[in-house]
């Protein structure tokens, strides 16, 4: 266990930076080997599209000048 002792004392100085670089190292090397799942950061990672695929639609007056906004805003 002096091995994986010493292996921690050297994680935990490391910047958080690289911390996230080993982890992500060490999950390479895990589906390498063919016996990883996936991890919470993957899964939270994961992003969500609500909007995609729905029709937009732009009014044709959509870039004409507002007077009544002009109006309310000389108020």
């Amino acid at each position: 266990m002096i091995t994986l002792e010493m292996a921690i004392a050297k994680i935990q100085k490391l910047p958080l930076e690289q911390r996230n670089e080993l982890i992500k190292f060490i999950e390479f090397l895990e589906f390498k080997a063919g016996n990883s799942e996936p991890t919470s950061q993957q899964i939270s990672t994961t992003k969500n599209y609500p909007l995609r695929g729905k029709p937009i639609t732009i009014a044709s007056d959509f870039d004409e000048p507002m007077p009544e906004l002009w109006e309310a805003l000389a108020e």
